[in-house]
């Protein structure tokens, strides 16, 4: 696509379904062979908040915590995954190298994964790329940079310093939806506009299970994220990127 691409965090990620009386400490000897790589660990803990309301007591709350997972960082803290309760994740932190690199890397670490925790299902596989698009002006007309934008009651001030939009789409034929959220976020030198265009892929329905099927898939999803990056942007959008 670009060799400048605008990715500032992709994630890959598969959930999963354990066994209830699976012991999480196993998550941790996931890492084994890769602890070079990976030499920082944490442990990841899930905390639950319960409030009782029963009347005429007045509402009581307490919250415990429990091991989750684990989490495993590079050296240079630009590659992080997780071995948790729920599932397997990678994230590649910019700069992004290129999609064949990430999913080789994911695909190894998963098989260690499963190997490990023997999971009795696949619920859900879904990829998220975080862009930040920095336009180099002081002020932009967004729609001049994304298909999708929000239009301003002409009654009201033109002028705008910040704003949120979300939309969740059905993608029918992957058994799941895409998530596009935008925003604007302070840019990292004056004189520019710096726009997040967040794209969450997923699929959460007739999941494969082998792990052939689901590395065909994910490629899947890869192509079909860079069709929804493509159809939000415009061609003065295209202008800040070198392609391939």
């Amino acid at each position: 696509m670009y060799t400048n691409a605008p990715i500032k965090e992709a994630i890959i990620d598969l959930r999963v379904k354990l066994c209830p009386d699976f012991d999480t400490a196993i998550l941790e000897s996931v890492r084994a062979g890769n602890e070079f790589c990976y030499p920082k660990s944490e442990p990841i803990q899930q905390t639950e908040l319960t409030v009782s309301l029963t009347p005429p007591k007045v509402p009581a709350t307490s919250h415990s915590q429990m091991m989750w997972g684990f989490k495993f960082t590079s050296d240079n803290g630009k590659r992080i995954w997780q071995s948790r309760r729920d599932g397997f994740s990678l994230s590649q932190l910019a700069p992004y190298t290129n999609c064949c690199d990430f999913r080789d890397e994911a695909r190894q670490l998963w098989t260690k994964y499963r190997h490990k925790s023997s999971p009795e299902a696949i619920e859900r596989l879904a990829v998220r790329y975080i862009n930040r698009i920095d336009v180099p002006m002081a002020s932009i007309e967004l729609k001049h940079y994304l298909r999708t934008s929000p239009e301003i009651s002409a009654d009201l001030s033109q002028e705008l310093s910040a704003y949120f939009t979300q939309l969740r789409l059905p993608q029918t034929d992957l058994g799941g939806a895409v998530v596009i959220n935008q925003t604007i976020i302070p840019p990292p030198q004056p004189e520019m506009v710096s726009i997040v265009l967040d794209i969450d892929l997923f699929s959460d329905q007739d999941v494969p299970q082998s792990d052939e099927e689901i590395w065909c898939f994910f490629e899947r999803l890869h192509l079909r994220k860079n069709e929804v990056f493509e159809a939000c942007i415009t061609d003065q959008t295209r202008s800040l990127f070198t392609p391939c």
